[in-house]
């Protein structure tokens, strides 16, 4: 099929699947965007949000790389603790001179907890009071996951949720799904444009056609 700089980055064939895979999920599916990874999202999702030296809140353990990936951005980690029923709620002032919320909602790395629903509940509590701040969901496990998504149908202000296919389809299948708040979206297209412009549309291609074949 045609490929290059006339056509649409982002492959309908891959977005369908993964819309399909969101709805049931209970997240929405109107903005999608296909990254190169998990990191990559995150990154371009942190550059639009973020400047140096703000504060981005971790979980503590956290999966090391993205305590690394703030540190290339000039961020500030700000370790939360976790616990059997995921990250615990912070105070607000834990989370203050923070502009951004890192959290993996199931297969925690390297505790494997899941965030139950009582714990989302008191979590969205408290990040409703602050509008400003970015959600990240590291949802790496995505559909090998058997633990349910704790946050469906109930979005904090400003969010976005990222699932990387590496887990399910392969380690060099390297892309990941993301969605979001509309103009977060937006400026994280914007962003990717001006580097890589878009992810390898062969791959997707290839991701999506395994994808489907998983599913069915």
């Amino acid at each position: 099929g045609p490929s290059g700089y006339d056509v649409a980055a982002d492959l309908p064939a891959l977005l369908d699947e993964a819309g399909r895979w969101l709805a049931t999920q209970g997240l929405p599916r109107a903005e999608l965007g296909v990254f190169s990874g998990t990191l990559d999202g995150v990154e371009r999702a942190l550059r639009t949000h973020t400047h140096p030296g703000d504060g981005v809140a971790v979980e503590d353990p956290c999966w090391p790389p993205m305590v690394a990936l703030l540190h290339s951005l000039r961020l500030r980690p700000v370790p939360l603790p976790v616990d059997a029923q995921g990250l615990c709620v912070p105070t607000a002032t834990a989370l203050r001179g923070c502009t951004a919320l890192v959290i993996t909602p199931r297969a925690h790395n390297p505790t494997g907890a899941a965030i139950s629903a009582a714990r989302w509940k008191a979590l969205r509590r408290q990040l409703q009071a602050r509008a400003d701040l970015l959600v990240i969901l590291d949802d790496h496990w995505g559909p090998l996951s058997a633990a349910p998504l704790a946050m469906a149908g109930s979005m904090p202000p400003l969010w976005l949720h990222v699932a990387s296919v590496s887990k399910f389809l392969g380690p060099d299948m390297r892309l990941a799904v993301a969605t979001g708040t509309g103009a977060l979206m937006q400026a994280m297209r914007a962003q990717q444009a001006l580097g890589p412009r878009w992810v390898s549309r062969i791959l997707q291609g290839l991701a999506a056609h395994l994808w489907r074949q998983m599913r069915e």
